[in-house]
């Protein structure tokens, strides 16, 4: 914020309505909060967010005192929503459906990763939306695009079974073994939100030229695909397919994970030059390895990379990682610790970045937010809220924004068009608060600002 508390990000003044779930979309409108845009994630408790359902482990499922506020308490709302507003609203309700219409007519941008037939139901395709505002940026998410007459259109997809589908599991894991995939973190997910981050503004740049909106079509799947061009390319022209190859790359050697002192502690080595391997010889104090005929240049190393594996770990198991890691890197030789969350949490570098960031959230306070890797220098971004509670804006929204008069909105709390924030004065507290201050002390944790 300025000093006379206006905003300075560069999407402030940018409207997002907000439809989305899980990671794919939510991925996206994090990013534009982040740097400004005012994001209204609609929400419905009927069929809620499956980030909301998860909770958190430490708040109990039957405790009377804590009911509908249980999904408030997730973290990974704090990572998909924060600096986010949101409205709990039946779009399946007339008079929510009301108050959608008088939300879309504020909005520059319309986000969704519900799938088409989902969307067109809800009477909120796009032709529907930019029937009430014209020139509206209609980001489309939906998993195999929005073309109604493509083959896989109303197919039903999430993250981690478009990695197997598009080929990208495939060339996970070890030779001789069945693929390892990456379904535990579904990275289709956070990808298909970068792409559609980059179709928002420049959408929202061709409408300031312009004075147009338009359809941003991000298919989940088109977005995954994507990801192996050369792969595929290779295929069409040389006939080959991509073998897995573990932690191996079929042209440098040594490549790969190392075991080091302690319980499951690995160190990631990668030397790919003559230059590194003598380094790492001399590190290690084996200088006799440079000249040794199999390991004599890199094509003879990915020949032998078993025995040279081997030779390595004969090393780096009676040191710590870090301490292998730091000789290494001194040397020249790229080189890290294979690092846990926990070791993230206290990694400093991560923290100098500025990584962690601190909002307030309505349940616990404080909390801590994960930061994005963008940085701009004269605009940077930042969030003062954490992921807010089911329909926590309401009233914000409601009246601010649509105009809607506290009697209205009472009324459409009757009637079952919203749903209202539950136990409002209900507060909570993190197990996590009570050494996360002192291990983050560079963060404004009295404040949440």
């Amino acid at each position: 914020m300025a000093p006379d508390g206006s905003d300075e990000r560069p999407l402030a003044g940018i409207r997002v309505f907000e439809l989305s779930i899980a990671i794919a979309g939510p991925t996206c409108g994090r990013y534009l909060a982040h740097f400004g845009a005012d994001v209204i994630k609609v929400e419905s408790r009927h069929n809620p967010d499956p980030v909301r359902v998860i909770g958190s482990a430490w708040v109990p499922f039957d405790d009377p005192s804590i009911g509908d506020a249980r999904p408030d308490t997730s973290p990974v709302i704090n990572e998909f929503s924060a600096g986010k507003r949101s409205l709990g609203l039946d779009l399946k309700h007339p008079r929510g459906k009301e108050a959608a219409q008088r939300l879309l007519a504020t909005c520059d941008v319309f986000l969704t990763n519900y799938s088409g037939p989902a969307v067109r139901e809800l009477g909120l395709d796009y032709d529907a939306v930019r029937a009430v505002r014209p020139d509206i940026v209609y980001v489309a998410m939906h998993a195999f695009g929005a073309i109604t007459d493509a083959p896989y259109y109303d197919y039903v997809a999430w993250g981690p079974n478009q990695a197997p589908l598009t080929g990208l599991d495939d060339i996970t894991g070890y030779p001789g073994e069945p693929p390892a995939a990456i379904a535990a973190f579904g990275y289709p997910d956070y990808s298909s939100g970068i792409f559609a981050v980059i179709g928002t503004l420049a959408a929202l740049e061709h409408r300031d030229d312009t004075g147009e909106g338009q359809l941003v079509d991000v298919s989940q799947f088109d977005a995954t695909v994507s990801l192996l061009g050369p792969f595929l390319i290779d295929h069409e022209r040389n006939g080959t397919t991509p073998a897995r190859t573990g932690n191996r790359l079929p042209w440098s050697a040594p490549e790969g994970v190392y075991p080091c002192r302690g319980d499951d502690r690995w160190v990631a080595i990668s030397a790919d030059t003559d230059e590194a391997w003598r380094a790492l010889a001399g590190v290690a104090g084996h200088p006799e390895w440079v000249d040794h005929a199999r390991f004599a240049n890199v094509e003879a190393r990915i020949a032998n990379h078993d025995a040279l594996d081997e030779a390595i770990a004969s090393w780096t198991v009676g040191h710590t990682a870090d301490e292998v890691a730091a000789w290494l890197q001194a040397a020249g030789v790229a080189a890290g610790p294979v690092m846990d969350p926990p070791a993230m949490l206290a990694d400093v570098h991560v923290a100098d970045r500025g990584f962690w960031l601190v909002g307030e959230q309505a349940r616990v306070g404080p909390d801590l937010v994960t930061g994005l890797p963008i940085r701009l220098s004269a605009t940077p971004g930042g969030i003062e809220r954490a992921g807010p509670s089911l329909g926590e804006d309401n009233a914000a929204v409601l009246g601010d924004v649509c105009g809607y008069s506290d009697e209205a909105q009472a009324a459409l709390a009757d009637a079952g068009a919203v749903f209202p924030m539950a136990a409002p004065d209900l507060r909570l507290r993190r197990p996590y608060l009570a050494w996360a201050p002192a291990a983050f002390p560079h963060l404004p944790w009295s404040t949440g600002a």
